[in-house]
């Protein structure tokens, strides 16, 4: 009898042990099926059955909203939310619960009574947001009435939300420069508060000469090269109404001589401020476009209308170059340059700047 009780007791700890694993089994198995992965970031797109969220690292993933989806909180563009989905993540899942973040519940509670009690603890107000504002500028790639691609200086494109909120100058479309004032950093993903047009700086140069012509659209302007240069005038050009054929002008212009020049201010010149302006030919800085004829590291020669000229050059000349496929040792005969020198061009030039130009297409 003993021996048939121990036998039956062993084969009732068998079966109860089988029946537990088998029972943690399908637990394990319910519970990897109905598991639920979450993402967390700002929301960027947001429809009737759609929403997109960016997270801090840039990524940007899409969910699907049917009737089941449980929504907690505002689906507010610039919100920061915290989606929940079932399995793994694929484009276009169904989200079953979108929460809004909001600020951590510091109310305090206690088991000593009342809040009047001067002994109990106190409820706290919650802490206020980080209104900090920051702000870059950059290249704009994208922008729709939602979000802005900025291409900053480090080459990477950050991604700036935008909400009912954001100030947006007008003039701010793709390719122009911007500066973005938003809260949060790089990393926290970002939402705009203003988007700044950055209008391009340009450089003004200046030239001096007779006034050959002029009528409402262009001046022709002899300069002391020689040349006859002409220069654009539109509606924003002021002219000095003391301007005339002959008389002596200095022309402040944007784009260099060979860009084609469109005038900012024309300036009448009298006599007796050219006596006083006009420098020693040595002070003077000039500047011309030539071609290179040969070149040392002492002398620069070029042609200049059939005539052949040479230039000093000297230990405090500069040599810049324009053309990003070349280096200092393509500055050779043949290539064009835009030459800065003091003194006449027969007289004891000395080359102050060479600028190695790109080779025209």
């Amino acid at each position: 009898m003993k021996k048939n009780s121990k036998f039956i007791v062993f084969i009732s700890v068998l079966t109860l042990l089988l029946v537990t694993l088998v029972a943690c089994g399908n637990n394990d198995a319910g519970k990897q099926e109905d598991s639920l992965s979450t993402k967390t970031g700002v929301l960027v797109e947001v429809s009737q059955n759609i929403i997109s969220v960016q997270a801090p690292d840039g990524t940007t993933y899409t969910f699907g909203v049917d009737a089941n989806t449980a929504i907690e909180g505002s689906e507010l563009l610039g919100n920061t939310v915290s989606v929940s989905f079932k399995g793994e993540y694929s484009s276009g899942i169904i989200a079953v619960s979108i929460r809004t973040i909001t600020e951590v519940d510091h109310t305090g509670s206690s088991d000593k009574g009342s809040t009047d009690d001067p002994d109990a603890l106190q409820p706290r107000e919650p802490s206020s947001t980080d209104e900090t504002i920051w702000y870059m500028t950059g290249t704009v790639k994208n922008i729709t009435p939602s979000r802005l691609e900025l291409l900053y200086e480090d080459g990477h494109t950050y991604i700036v939300t935008i909400d009912s909120n954001t100030k947006v100058d007008k003039d701010v479309a793709v390719g122009s420069t911007a500066r973005v004032f938003h809260k949060g950093k790089m990393v926290d993903g970002m939402v705009a508060t203003e988007i700044h047009f950055i209008p391009q700086e340009e450089t003004i140069w200046y030239f001096t000469g007779t006034v050959k012509d002029l009528t409402s659209t262009s001046l022709q302007l002899l300069y002391e090269d020689g040349h006859t240069y002409s220069v654009v005038l539109d509606n924003k050009t002021k002219i000095d109404k003391k301007v005339v054929v002959g008389c002596t002008a200095r022309v402040f212009h944007t784009g260099k001589m060979e860009d084609g020049m469109v005038a900012t201010e024309v300036h009448f010149i009298s006599d007796a401020e050219q006596q006083q302006s006009t420098p020693a030919p040595e002070d003077r800085l000039l500047s011309i476009q030539v071609t290179i004829v040969a070149i040392s590291d002492t002398e620069l020669q070029f042609s200049n209308d059939g005539v052949t000229i040479t230039a000093k050059l000297d230990a405090n000349t500069e040599y810049t170059i324009l053309d990003d496929n070349a280096t200092v040792s393509d500055i050779v005969a043949g290539r064009d340059i835009w030459l800065d020198y003091k003194g006449y061009i027969q007289d004891g030039m000395l080359v102050l700047g060479i600028e190695l130009l790109p080779i025209s297409p």
